[in-house]
């Protein structure tokens, strides 16, 4: 798995473009949560925490939303219901 398909966006001027590739990384890790969790964290992690301090704020909120995801998502699982 690479970011190729939204590497472009992120590193972009368009702050909608890397809007819009922040949401795919926050899409992506429900769906692929193990794999991402277990070889890609720290690489969505460091593209996450970079559009965190855009000086755009639809940027940074797009950012945040993944962030929230993650947590969401990426948690290992313990078995325990709450």
């Amino acid at each position: 798995m690479q970011l190729q398909h939204v590497q472009k966006g992120l590193e972009g001027t368009d702050v909608y473009a890397k809007k819009a590739s922040h949401l795919a990384l926050a899409l992506v890790v429900e769906g692929c949560a193990e794999c991402i969790r277990t070889k890609y964290l720290e690489l969505f992690l460091k593209c996450t925490s970079k559009g965190i301090t855009d000086p755009a704020g639809v940027v940074r909120n797009a950012a945040l939303f993944a962030l929230g995801q993650f947590s969401e998502h990426l948690q290992v699982s313990t078995g325990h219901t709450y």
